[in-house]
């Protein structure tokens, strides 16, 4: 997966373009561009460690999360869905609150951290703003520069 595929896959999902770069911008930040999340992203059909919990569209009770990710020593589950699409509709219905609210990264962050359902992160908002506007950056930036055919 790449920053650039995963765009597509929210312009294909209707999102706007600059909700789509918000979107991809933060799971590309959410799984250091794709790649922390490669264990639950292949055997889960899981984009960023989406977690599961009862009610969840498309999904079943996937791979275990680490031990240390626990809440009161009770075990916990990533989502295994049944498509990759499936992974991306529930990141967007999961954020949409803070995405249709925001139209710079930096909205975005804050928005994101005061979702009514609870943070969506723990990191500091301004080091997360900052990481998102990184990501939002980077794939504006690849957007405009087309690709070299060998």
């Amino acid at each position: 997966m790449t920053l650039t595929e995963a765009y597509n896959i929210y312009i294909k999902l209707g999102l706007t373009p600059n909700q789509s770069k918000l979107a991809a911008a933060q799971i590309a930040l959410e799984t250091g561009n794709f790649s922390t999340s490669q264990g639950v992203f292949i055997s889960d059909n899981n984009i960023g460690g989406i977690n599961y919990y009862n009610g969840i569209k498309n999904a079943v009770k996937g791979t275990p999360k680490p031990v240390k990710e626990w809440v009161n020593n009770v075990p916990s589950y990533y989502a295994k869905f049944n498509t990759l699409a499936d992974s991306f509709a529930e990141h967007i219905h999961t954020m949409k609150p803070a995405l249709i609210k925001s139209n710079t990264p930096q909205e975005f962050a804050h928005n994101l951290k005061h979702l009514p359902q609870g943070m969506y992160y723990i990191a500091p908002e301004e080091l997360y703003s900052k990481n998102l506007v990184f990501w939002y950056n980077k794939l504006t930036q690849q957007l405009l520069t087309p690709e070299k055919k060998n």
